[in-house]
């Protein structure tokens, strides 16, 4: 099992978060989005329950210092040293930002941050969903594929 960085793509306020921390709430067995706010940088040990043994989610911001911070924050742990981690990052772009890291400054960063782990990046595009209800089910179904990404 490779390590893998899960980069969630879009625009703002498509959803990133969001979906991250629907996915926070299913591996960890909570539920309510108020327990959890855009101010998280975690890392949740599966224990045997997944393929992955540490799973790394930064719910912490879309931007280029955020996720420059969110990569440290993971380095400091030591995450992705070891072969069956994985780490869910966000990334504000309009386009695929692993196919086009030399005009996306966040893509270098998740770049760099993957060839320093020898990970292989998964790119993972979040479209902005409306009406509101849509916009909530677009999350849950974005969060069930990522999810599947760590099983």
């Amino acid at each position: 099992m490779p390590k893998k960085v899960v980069v969630v793509w879009g625009g703002n306020n498509c959803g990133k978060t969001s979906t991250l921390n629907l996915l926070i709430e299913h591996l960890l067995g909570i539920e309510g989005s108020n327990v959890l706010t855009k101010e998280h940088c975690l890392i949740i040990k599966t224990k045997g329950k997944c393929e992955h043994d540490r799973v790394g989610i930064a719910t912490r911001g879309d931007t280029e210092g955020n996720v420059r911070e969110n990569c440290k924050f993971f380095d400091k742990c030591n995450l992705l040293s070891g072969d069956k981690d994985i780490v869910f990052l966000a990334a504000r772009s309009s386009k695929d930002p692993t196919t086009t890291p030399h005009c996306n400054k966040v893509a270098t960063v998740i770049q760099e941050y993957a060839d320093r782990h020898d990970a292989t990046i998964v790119p993972q595009q979040k479209n902005k969903a409306i009406p509101p209800v849509s916009f909530i089910m677009s999350n849950q179904n974005m969060e069930k594929l990522l999810y599947k990404l760590i099983r």
